[in-house]
């Protein structure tokens, strides 16, 4: 459901363009403060739920860090 476009890649710190059925609905990011998403809408408990479960697959450290999310 989600598709994620790398923007910047830098050592441990990363952004992507985050899509949902090829709307851009925002940008999400990892540095050192952990993971955090700017968001165009607001996403469901489903879309949520998703989007974790999605980025932790391929990568299950980041269940372990903070996570911020803010409406753009």
């Amino acid at each position: 459901m989600f598709k994620f476009q790398r923007i910047i890649a830098g050592g441990y710190k990363w952004v992507d363009n985050l899509f949902v059925e090829d709307e851009h609905i925002g940008t999400m990011g990892y540095d050192e403060e952990g993971i955090y998403f700017n968001l165009k809408r607001n996403l469901s408990l489903k879309e949520m739920n998703l989007l974790i479960a999605q980025v932790t697959m391929s990568n299950p450290d980041l269940l372990q860090d903070n996570f911020e999310m803010r409406k753009i």
